[in-house]
């Protein structure tokens, strides 16, 4: 189990690293809109379509699963710090259990969204004309990585039960 929660560590680290640069280059495309709106008054038509499009959908579902894994998600305790120990377990396993069904839907949608796009060549309507696939593909690589984090957390939260005799 170490195994398959090492590759997905490896998956989501590469996915944040990615969303770091594309907050990079977000920072940086924002800064050129600035200047070029304020101090020349020609702002630049390409910069809202594409942090609205790719940056924002990027940033979002490239870090969802590095933010799950790190604890970095919103979570409130007001009922949970009385739990025992079985039942934050059970109530932990069932959350991870909805959660995953509800990215495993998303991915799906997603998925089949983004074919679509690719197979019937969609072009996005802004000043760019770029394939909407460029945008889409964030939603089912987030979602994916997504699921394999809940995946592994479900499984780890699990008991594997053994049918090897006890030793003696």
């Amino acid at each position: 189990m170490n195994t398959f929660d090492k590759i997905v560590t490896r998956i989501e680290n590469a996915a944040m690293a990615i969303a770091a640069i594309i907050l990079a280059l977000m920072v940086l495309a924002e800064t050129y809109n600035v200047v070029m709106r304020y101090f020349f008054s020609a702002p630049p038509g390409w910069v809202y379509p594409v942090v609205t499009n790719y940056v924002l959908e990027g940033l979002f579902f490239l870090a969802i699963s590095w933010t799950l894994r790190t604890d970095g998600h919103i979570q409130l305790d007001l009922l949970s710090i009385h739990f025992s120990h079985g039942l934050k377990k059970l109530v932990g396993i069932v959350c991870n259990l909805v959660a995953l069904a509800f990215f495993a839907t998303i991915l799906y949608l997603g998925a089949l969204r983004t074919l679509e796009a690719i197979i019937h060549w969609d072009i996005s309507p802004d000043v760019l004309r770029w394939p909407l696939w460029t945008s889409y593909i964030f939603v089912p690589i987030g979602c994916g990585i997504i699921c394999l984090r809940l995946l592994y957390r479900i499984a780890a939260a699990t008991p594997i039960v053994s049918h090897e005799a006890p030793p003696n």
